[in-house]
């Protein structure tokens, strides 16, 4: 727990002593309680740092549409034979170096076995 949680803490505590200063006994120690359970979940949620990842992954994501995007897009033109045979492999490996890439930059935000079949699942279409 970083120190402005700590010192939040601290004063709210305090500052609930005084309010309930003629209260039940029960009624000060569970609201203590209820605040000590939402600030450590506050630290956990600070240290653990659940945000940068989502959006890491979203990002991620993205690349990822968009580079496959481009596969299928080098694929139909091929297909179409719009792009030449030489044409094709040389973007092929550039895509390839793309994808090597994001790759590499995919091992930041590791994942699960359920969140890789759901992906392959809108990728199939």
């Amino acid at each position: 727990m970083n120190t402005g949680s700590f010192t939040n803490v601290v004063v709210f505590l305090i500052f609930l002593f005084e309010t309930f200063q003629f209260a039940n006994d029960g009624i000060k120690w569970l609201s203590i309680v209820l605040i000590l359970i939402a600030s450590m979940l506050s630290a956990i949620k600070t240290y653990l740092n659940f945000l940068p990842l989502i959006i890491g992954h979203e990002r991620m994501t993205e690349k990822f549409r968009k580079q496959n995007k481009k596969y299928k897009m080098l694929l139909l033109g091929y297909e179409d034979k719009t792009v030449t045979s030489r044409e094709f492999y040389e973007r092929l490996e550039e895509c390839y170096d793309k994808h090597s890439e994001l790759l590499k930059d995919g091992h930041a935000f590791p994942t699960n076995d359920a969140d890789y079949r759901k992906a392959q699942k809108i990728i199939e279409g």
